[in-house]
């Protein structure tokens, strides 16, 4: 990297990649072969794959005495969607700012999740590598009401899955910027990830995909309060797995 930045070409992922396809020799070199063409071809990818075969040695304390807890490299993932109802694979990616539904993984975006603040980053995407940027749900206050044998409301509210920049500002085309804004995500043993409410106890999440075409396949979700859930119809929306797949 400092090769790269005395010559002037730290983002420049070409030059990069040639000056260090070009250092492997030996079991390295046949490794690296072995890689798939999207990470040998991608410095950000490649950088990850090599902390991974050749993580760093464990550290000793201070001390000197007691070794201390291995310096395990963190973890990265894709985000892979499944629509209700459907057997295609697509991903989560970021147009235009916005989370949306994409077709294939190269034009995914990379997280991690923190399973201590349960916080989900960005932390690559198309065109950039700084990111960093936190993903919420954000709903806006109110209600949906409506006639069933009488005046009734069910407790379920249309929100945005978006980014959030480094000043905490709602990114995107069109984003939500008043309300109330869940940051959470678990992930189970399978690997499925779930947006968390403040209230699990009371309400849950359930994603799906926008039905407005103009929305450019945009994650939006729903919350809701089954205490009050009377039966609204939600038969015509797309709903959405999502599934961290591992890098």
């Amino acid at each position: 990297m400092m090769a790269a930045k005395a010559a002037g070409k730290l983002r420049d992922n070409g030059w990069i990649i040639d000056e260090v396809s070009v250092a492997f020799a030996g079991d390295a070199l046949r490794w690296y072969i072995e890689l798939d063409e999207e990470t040998r071809n991608d410095w950000w990818l490649l950088q990850r794959a090599i902390i991974q075969k050749y993580p760093p040695p464990p550290q000793r304390s201070w001390h000197g005495s007691d070794p201390s807890t291995p310096n395990i490299a963190p973890k990265y993932f894709y985000i892979r969607a499944r629509l209700q109802d459907s057997d295609n694979l697509l991903y989560v990616g970021i147009k235009n700012g916005d989370v949306a539904v994409v077709s294939s993984r190269s034009e995914g975006v990379m997280v991690r999740h923190d399973r201590g603040t349960k916080e989900l980053h960005a932390v690559h995407m198309l065109g950039r590598t700084d990111t960093g940027e936190k993903f919420e749900i954000r709903r806006s206050k109110g209600f949906y009401y409506y006639f069933a044998s009488g005046p009734s409301f069910a407790a379920i509210e249309a929100a945005l899955v978006q980014l959030l920049d480094a000043q905490g500002l709602p990114k995107g085309t069109n984003p939500v910027r008043d309300g109330d804004s869940f940051t959470s995500w678990n992930v189970t043993d399978e690997n499925v990830l779930q947006a968390i409410p403040r209230d699990a106890s009371r309400y849950y999440i359930r994603l799906f995909l926008d039905p407005d075409a103009n929305a450019k396949q945009c994650i939006r979700a729903y919350v809701e309060d089954p205490s009050h859930w009377v039966g609204l119809d939600t038969s015509s929306l797309r709903f959405l797995t999502l599934k961290l797949e591992e890098i």
